[in-house]
């Protein structure tokens, strides 16, 4: 279809076009007939689809714009509600502090396990067998003193 016809055909069909744009509408139907065919082809089917039109509008049931009312009403509360109330209520409130609680305990106990490894200062052995290597310069000698004065029994 040409252009003249795709940019007015809802309006040339409603006959709600323009004397001018209609003017200039005809004056192309006239010339073409692949648009004039495929006009026909469509105001054919625009009858087809209003011979399957009802008679009447169907009326909604009765208490239809009050139960659409109170859903609109309880969903536009539902978005209202922040992720703040969320967090205040009991039931997630407890879950959260009892895993707060768990996570504490389990870190204390954690730490208090791995306490003794680390109270404890160098063991004799381990200043022994510093003090056996034979320095190789002043650091490592420097490095022993720190050693031996971080001792403790």
């Amino acid at each position: 279809m040409h252009q003249v016809i795709q940019d007015n055909l809802e309006e040339y069909l409603a006959g709600s076009l323009r004397a001018e744009d209609q003017r200039q509408v005809e004056s192309h139907l006239e010339g073409c007939a692949d648009c004039r065919r495929d006009l026909a082809s469509m105001r054919e089917m625009s009858g087809w689809l209003q011979s399957l039109r009802g008679e009447q509008a169907p009326e909604p049931a009765s208490g239809f714009y009050a139960r659409v009312s109170r859903r609109i009403a309880a969903v536009e509360e539902e978005s209202s509600r922040s992720i703040w109330a969320a967090l205040l209520e009991p039931a997630f409130a407890r879950r959260v502090a009892f895993a707060s609680l768990l996570l504490l305990a389990s870190l204390g106990s954690f730490l208090v396990s791995r306490e003794s490894d680390y109270s404890q200062g160098p063991t004799p052995e381990l200043v022994l067998a510093v003090e056996n290597e034979a320095p190789s310069s002043l650091d490592s000698r420097d490095h022993m003193l720190a050693t031996l004065v971080s001792y403790h029994k």
